[in-house]
């Protein structure tokens, strides 16, 4: 026993000159940093840019300089400080409505997470960040409302059958299209979840959203109503039925529910189907506001967000939704009551 003591004291010991050792390297090449640099923030070849086919695409430099000008204390206590970090950052620049949850943009930002750390170890140093910072740069965003020719009314079967082809048209000109009172005498069951099911949560610490004054989350759909509808939109789009065949057993139903306050920042879902390139939402809530859904997209410098408002229990969206496509989609801030919807077409 007294040898396994000694044995176990020895790597004990070494342990911890090893994590001496490692945060006194991390403090010296900070500080190596901080007296080489002329500029915010310092050159480093290994970083890895923002996803090209994203929204934040050629942003590197305005984010970089944004964060430069954010007090290190604002992460200092938060687990994800990377996330924390670089969301207020893009608020600065005026993206924060942008998702960064996905593992490119976690790789990315982690050179933020390198400078937010860096200023902190300015801070503990009493040292000063570097004089001159580079000025804030907004980026411009131009918000569109929906055209009257993407908006349809009427029980959405109908509607289908009787527009399908310009709905495709619009859907390929302006990445969404609403349909009023699409759905009436839904089951009362139609908004359950899966007992066993853990909900997604809506947080800011992700990087996916706001979580609100009370709990935002998606979960997994158990209503056999919601497959039902999504074969019936199926058959309105595709006329070849090997192909509905393939694309109805890949897809669910997810229920979305965002408290006051909540955003669901621009995404896109790991939609990988060619066939039926689409999503929907259905809104199940009347007494609250804000909560606007758009579809967002980026052509050259110019972005833009293609707003849509739905406002009764029944409307629905449909929306360009696959990973090769220009477009992201999300909601804006709900800022009165809660907002319930249901997603459809999600990928498995």
């Amino acid at each position: 026993m007294g040898v396994t003591r000694r044995s176990n004291n020895k790597r004990n010991s070494k342990s911890k000159k090893q994590k001496t050792s490692k945060h006194a390297s991390t403090s010296e090449s900070l500080a190596d940093t901080s007296t080489k640099q002329l500029s915010w923030p310092p050159t480093d070849p290994s970083a890895k840019p923002l996803p090209l086919d994203g929204l934040l695409a050629g942003l590197d430099e305005l984010l970089w300089s944004a964060m430069a000008h954010i007090d290190p204390q604002t992460s200092k206590h938060q687990q994800k400080k990377c996330q924390v970090f670089s969301r207020e950052a893009l608020n600065l620049i005026g993206m924060g409505w942008v998702a960064t949850n996905t593992h490119p943009y976690r790789t990315a930002l982690g050179k933020g997470n390198k400078y937010a750390l860096a200023m902190e170890f300015f801070e503990r140093n009493k040292w000063n960040p570097p004089a001159s910072l580079p000025e804030i740069q907004k980026v411009e965003v131009v918000d569109k409302e929906l055209t009257k020719s993407s908006i349809f009314e009427g029980s959405y079967q109908h509607v289908i059958q009787k527009n399908i082809k310009v709905m495709q048209r619009e859907l390929e000109t302006n990445g969404v299209i609403l349909i009023r009172n699409a759905f009436s005498n839904v089951p009362e069951n139609a908004l359950s979840m899966k007992t066993n099911c853990t909900p997604t949560k809506i947080q800011q610490t992700t990087g996916n959203g706001i979580a609100g004054e009370t709990k935002s989350y998606y979960a997994d759909a158990t209503s056999d109503y919601w497959i039902k509808v999504q074969n019936h939109i199926l058959r309105g789009f595709l006329c070849d039925n090997d192909c509905f065949e393939q694309v109805k057993g890949n897809k669910k139903a997810i229920i979305l529910k965002y408290g006051q306050g909540a955003e669901n920042h621009a995404h896109q879902d790991n939609n990988q189907c060619d066939i039926f390139p689409y999503q929907a939402t259905v809104l199940f809530s009347e007494n609250f506001e804000g909560g606007e859904f758009y579809v967002a997209f980026k052509e050259e410098s110019t972005i833009t967000r293609r707003i849509v408002k739905l406002e009764n229990k029944g409307d629905m969206v449909i929306f360009a939704a696959s990973k090769k496509s220009k477009y992201f989609h999300g909601m804006m801030r709900v800022t009165k009551g809660e907002r319930s919807a249901v997603g459809l077409f999600q990928p498995k």
